[in-house]
Parts: structure tokens; C-alpha cells; sequence
């Protein structure tokens, strides 16, 4: 969210500063290229192996880079929690 807000973060190619940003299927959300020199981004490689990227977005290591494939998918297995008892609570 930070980052985002100070501007290091381009969706499209162009710079976004609003963290609320809705994207859309489609959609390419890259590192500024100014940005790669912060230390905030210079661990991001070692921080990226051992993340697992939801079946619905791409990600490019190589280039920082990662695309909207489609709409997200709420399996328990991908966001770690159950869902089911989220909307069972609030029904009540």
C-alpha cells in the first residue's frame, strides 16, 4: 500500500498513486523502473521465492511485472481460510 502511494508502482504504464485502484482482467502492474534502485524493492526477489502467485494473476519475476488473467476465485485452498464462515457469521 505504501508503495503505491509514493508512486513506485505503474499499472498500464502509467503511474498510480491510489492504493484503491480497481484493475481489470487485462490489466499489467509493474515497479517504476526509477524504483528499482530503493532498497524496498531490492529484496523483493528474495521475498518472491517463496511466494505463490493465485492461479488468477501472472507474475514475471524478471521484470517485476504482473497480469490480471481473470476474476478472483474463492477456494479455501488458495486464500487459506474458509469462506463458508464468514457468511455464516454475518447471517446470523
Amino acid at each position: 500500500r505504501q508503495m503505491v502511494n509514493h508512486g513506485h508502482v505503474n499499472v498500464n504504464g502509467v503511474r498510480n498513486s491510489i492504493p484503491s485502484f480497481v484493475v481489470s482482467v487485462g490489466d499489467v502492474i509493474s515497479v517504476r523502473e526509477r524504483s528499482l534502485s530503493k532498497n524496498l524493492i531490492k529484496d523483493f526477489e528474495e521475498r518472491m521465492k517463496t511466494y505463490n502467485c493465485p492461479s488468477w494473476l501472472s507474475f514475471d519475476k524478471t521484470k517485476k511485472e504482473g497480469k490480471v488473467q481473470g476474476l478472483p476465485k474463492l477456494s479455501s485452498a488458495e486464500i487459506g481460510f474458509d469462506v463458508s464462515a464468514i457468511y455464516e457469521f454475518y447471517s446470523r
